[in-house]
């Protein structure tokens, strides 16, 4: 229940503070569509909030060398808010989609087609697909209608 405004605080403030204490191996935004989705705000209110965030994210990602990973429903942004959801998909490094499976979940990458899936009778966190034990996997981000998407600032 917090308004657009706490949300650009915690993502423009908190996080660039919290990133200056402590030693981080990813941001995670999730669900990010949902933060300046709201009748409160015109649609070049809305716009600001999401430019400004999505430059300031990618500025940490680069400055504090940790991955950011914004996970966004890109079918239901493109329907509601088609501006905002570009923005997202052009200010992404990478992309991938991830989907349902019986028994986990398949991301693949948009571009490279690389797959990682979960095995079904084991949890799996992030820090299972890192190349070096202690460090962030590097996560890319999707784009496909009606699958979660990720999307990551390298």
């Amino acid at each position: 229940c917090m308004t657009p405004f706490q949300w650009d605080t915690v993502l423009t403030k908190h996080i660039a503070e919290k990133l200056l204490a402590t030693k981080a191996c990813m941001v995670l935004a999730a669900p990010y569509e949902a933060l300046f989705s709201t009748d409160e705000l015109s649609d070049w209110e809305r716009e600001d909030y999401v430019d400004f965030s999505l430059r300031h994210l990618k500025e940490l990602a680069k400055r504090h060398e940790v991955p950011v990973v914004l996970s966004v429903d890109m079918g239901l942004w493109s329907r509601t808010y088609p501006t905002c959801a570009w923005k997202a998909y052009e200010s992404a490094d990478h992309r991938w989609t991830i989907e349902p499976l019986a028994k986990g979940w398949r991301a693949t990458a948009v571009l490279t087609g690389e797959r990682i899936e979960s095995e079904p009778l084991r949890q799996h966190t992030l820090s299972d697909f890192a190349s070096v034990p202690g460090e962030a996997p590097v996560v890319r981000a999707p784009l496909r209608p009606r699958v979660r998407a990720l999307t990551q600032f390298a």
